[in-house]
C-alpha cells in the first residue's frame, strides 16, 4: 500500500511539473508567465467577472499572487476592471 501511494504521489508531482512547463512555454510566447494562463482562463470562463478572492479560489493561489498577476494583466490592457457596488472585479 505504501509503495502504491508513493508512486501515485510522485506521478502527481511529475504531472504538475509538466503542466507548469507547458504553461510557461506557451505563455512566454506572449511575454507572460504561467500564472497568467490560469487567470486568463478563469476570467474567460466567467464573463460576468471575478473578484481577486474568487479568482484566487479558482486558481488555487494566494490573493497576493493573483493581485500581482492582475496588475500585470491590467498594465498590458489584457483585462479590464469594473467596480460593481464598490468591489473590484476583472
Amino acid at each position: 500500500m505504501d509503495d502504491r501511494f508513493e508512486r501515485f504521489a510522485v506521478a502527481v508531482a511529475e504531472l504538475n511539473r509538466y503542466l507548469q512547463r507547458i504553461k510557461e512555454q506557451e505563455m512566454s510566447k506572449f511575454g507572460l508567465r504561467a500564472s497568467h494562463a490560469m487567470c486568463i482562463y478563469y476570467l474567460g470562463q466567467n464573463r460576468e467577472g471575478l473578484t481577486v478572492t474568487q479568482l484566487s479560489q479558482c486558481c488555487k493561489e494566494d490573493k497576493a499572487a493573483i493581485s500581482r498577476c492582475m496588475a500585470q494583466l491590467l498594465e498590458r490592457k489584457l483585462v479590464a476592471c469594473d467596480l460593481p457596488k464598490g468591489k473590484r472585479a476583472y
